[in-house]
């Protein structure tokens, strides 16, 4: 089952902070790709990052790939600047969405299911 979703606001502060809730009625746990929409996003700070790493881990946990569309060119330079674009998948076109094969050291570092010392 593949799942779409529009973010309807910034990627900020609470905003960030609500897209959990806003994810909370999808049927992700029976979902093989979950496509988030950025359409509407022109900002995102260090909440809406945490929160799309955060909504990674958990999809990755179920087997399930996240990619974002729709994605403009200030986000997209943020996650790319931070070194994020790598497994968040961005496509550039109608491709085929592949799960990432490497994930960067800030995934392994925010990842829930392990303790930080």
């Amino acid at each position: 089952m593949l799942v779409n979703f529009t973010v309807d606001r910034h990627l900020v502060g609470r905003n960030a902070l609500a897209l959990a809730g806003d994810l909370a009625e999808l049927p992700l746990l029976r979902a093989r790709r979950l496509t988030l929409s950025l359409r509407n996003v022109d900002r995102i700070d260090a909440s809406g990052l945490v929160a799309l790493v955060r909504l990674y881990s958990q999809l990755e946990a179920a087997g399930v790939v996240l990619a974002l569309v729709d994605v403009s060119l200030e986000v997209a330079g943020e996650l790319r600047r931070l070194g994020m674009a790598s497994f968040l998948v961005v496509p550039d076109d109608d491709t085929p969405v592949q799960p990432p094969r490497q994930r960067p050291w800030l995934l392994r570092w925010l990842q829930p299911s392990r303790a930080v010392h």
